[in-house]
C-alpha cells in the first residue's frame, strides 16, 4: 500500500489523508523538485521503469528522407547528393551505416568552407534542419 500524507485538502478545520507523491529521504525529494529522477542507489534507470518505453530505433534511410523534404520546403533545390540555393551548393548529405552526414557551408559561396555534422538521432535531425534555417536566414539577409 502506498503511504498517505495529511493535508489541507479542503476547509481549514477538515484534515484529509490522501496517497503522498513525495517518499523517500527529504535528500530525495529535493533532488526531485530539482528535476533529477533520484531513484536509488540500488536501481538503474531502464525501459522497466519507463512502463516499457524505449525511443524507436534510429533508421538512416528514413532520415534522410525526411531531411530532403524538410530541405526542398525551404525551396532548396536537390542536385545529386547535396543542395544549392541560386546555384551554389549550400549542404551535401550522404548515408553511413547508422547515421547521415551532413556538411552545411559556413557561407553562400562557389567554393564554400563545410561544417560537418553527423545525424544519428531524431534530435540531431532536427537540430540540423534548424540550422540551416538560421543560416538561410542569414544568407537572405545579407543579400
Amino acid at each position: 500500500s502506498k503511504p498517505t500524507c495529511v493535508g489541507l485538502d479542503g476547509p481549514r478545520d477538515g484534515r484529509v489523508s490522501r496517497p503522498c507523491g513525495l517518499q523517500g529521504t527529504p535528500a530525495a525529494r529535493r533532488s526531485r523538485f530539482r528535476g533529477v529522477c533520484s531513484i536509488g542507489p540500488d536501481r538503474d534507470m531502464s525501459t522497466e521503469d519507463l512502463g516499457g518505453f524505449a525511443p524507436p530505433p534510429f533508421k538512416p534511410d528514413e532520415a534522410l528522407l525526411q531531411i530532403k523534404r524538410a530541405l526542398r520546403e525551404l525551396r532548396l533545390v536537390e542536385r545529386g547528393n547535396g543542395f544549392e540555393l541560386r546555384g551554389r551548393r549550400v549542404l551535401e548529405l550522404a548515408v553511413a551505416a547508422d547515421s547521415v552526414t551532413a556538411r552545411l557551408a559556413r557561407k553562400l559561396a562557389l567554393t564554400p568552407q563545410w561544417d560537418a555534422q553527423s545525424v544519428h538521432n531524431a534530435a540531431a535531425q532536427r537540430k540540423l534542419i534548424d540550422e540551416v534555417k538560421k543560416r538561410l536566414a542569414v544568407w537572405e539577409h545579407e543579400d
